[in-house]
């Protein structure tokens, strides 16, 4: 599976926004989902179905997650530093 941005989403950043909520979403359709099993409105063959494709989709988000941090390590941005962005109280 892949990961389809909209449009005006181009920077590691916002792509790591987009797939946060990807995941709350797929956590959320997944709760959904076992909610219709307990209530015998969805078989166990369904289940299974339904679960083969949520593990899909749920580890391409990850894998996407961690594509786009090693992305944002690179981020050469000298106004980041160990002695000027961590305090020490």
């Amino acid at each position: 599976m892949k990961i389809k941005y909209p449009a005006n989403v181009k920077t590691p950043e916002k792509k790591i926004k987009v797939l946060y909520r990807l995941q709350e979403l797929l956590r959320q359709e997944h709760n959904n989902v076992g909610k219709k099993l307990k209530k015998g409105q969805l078989s166990k063959t369904e289940w299974k179905k339904y679960l083969n494709t949520f593990n899909k989709k749920s580890d391409a988000i990850i894998e996407e997650i961690l594509n786009q941090r090693e992305e944002m390590k690179k981020n050469d941005d000298p106004s980041i530093s160990l002695s000027y962005n961590i305090i020490e109280e």
